[in-house]
């Protein structure tokens, strides 16, 4: 019985070791004519530390999981080394990967988004943000390679269901967001979808953000805790919508659809009668 029972085991540890291998292997695909080298160890949320240092805490505040690492040499002999980040899930991988980017960057149809420099490509795909760095500048060799790994993974890309909500009409491109903690430099504020807009005139910028709660009870407390730190003293019963002038973020309007709490952030009267329509209607 012991026997059967120390081979089941091993079958299923067997079994593991495969699926890992197999994960790998469509992290890291082999390209022809290119040499590969998959490296063993991998981090996770107690050394990441020990590779990216002073960067971890911002990974693992989007909910960081593992990273691995490949290298590969190509036939021109440029050495490109793949990072590839496991996040806890889609929004949080969406949130780390716009921490890092511009919108004056090169961006590319690759996984869900990406963008590329001279010597780096950048791109998402599913819970996986992919980082390739090259030791020399070759751009058609990062894309290619980036391709191979896009399409090794093979998830079916969509935005963030937050990141769907904001309104389409004046927003700046590639300047979505989220962010999991402290919105504005609130602690009560967090799990934000946020983007910048430009006025018509386009002398302005503006911030509208969404943030999906669990029930009422949640969002009835996120919106006071906000009015009492604002020092808001306008009459509250019935309503859904305040504007408020924030000293550390200028006129702002924040309101309330069912589970959502929403707001524009540096606005003023105009910006808020064209867009809280805008948002409500987006809103389920």
């Amino acid at each position: 019985m012991k026997k059967l029972i120390f081979l089941a085991g091993l079958s299923i540890f067997t079994v593991l070791i495969a699926q890992a291998s197999i994960n790998k292997e469509k992290l890291f695909p082999s390209v022809e004519g290119w040499e590969r080298q998959i490296y063993e160890k991998e981090h996770n949320r107690d050394n990441l530390w020990n590779i990216i240092n002073g960067a971890a805490d911002e990974y693992l505040t989007y909910g960081f999981q593992k990273l691995y690492r490949a290298e590969y040499t190509t036939a021109s002999g440029n050495v490109i080394t793949v990072y590839a980040y496991e996040q806890e899930d889609l929004t949080n991988t969406f949130g780390i990967y716009a921490q890092h980017r511009a919108s004056d960057y090169t961006y590319l149809d690759i996984g869900l988004q990406g963008y590329r420099s001279a010597e780096a490509l950048y791109f998402i795909t599913g819970n996986y943000y992919i980082q390739l760095k090259a030791k020399t500048e070759n751009k058609e060799e990062l894309e290619k390679l980036a391709r191979t790994i896009d399409q090794s993974i093979g998830i079916e890309e969509s935005l963030p269901h937050g990141i769907t909500l904001l309104p389409e009409e004046g927003k700046q491109a590639y300047s979505e967001s989220y962010i999991p903690n402290n919105f504005l430099g609130y602690s009560f504020l967090h799990s934000a979808f946020t983007a910048t807009y430009n006025t018509e005139e386009g002398s302005d910028s503006f911030e509208i953000f969404i943030i999906k709660l669990a029930n009422d009870q949640e969002v009835d407390q996120m919106i006071q805790k906000y009015l009492d730190f604002v020092k808001y003293n306008g009459d509250i019963e019935g309503k859904s919508q305040f504007i408020v002038s924030d000293k550390y973020n200028g006129k702002v309007m924040i309101g309330s659809k069912e589970q959502y709490v929403y707001g524009i952030v540096s606005g003023n009267d105009a910006i808020f009668s064209k867009y809280i329509p805008k948002i409500q209607g987006n809103l389920p």
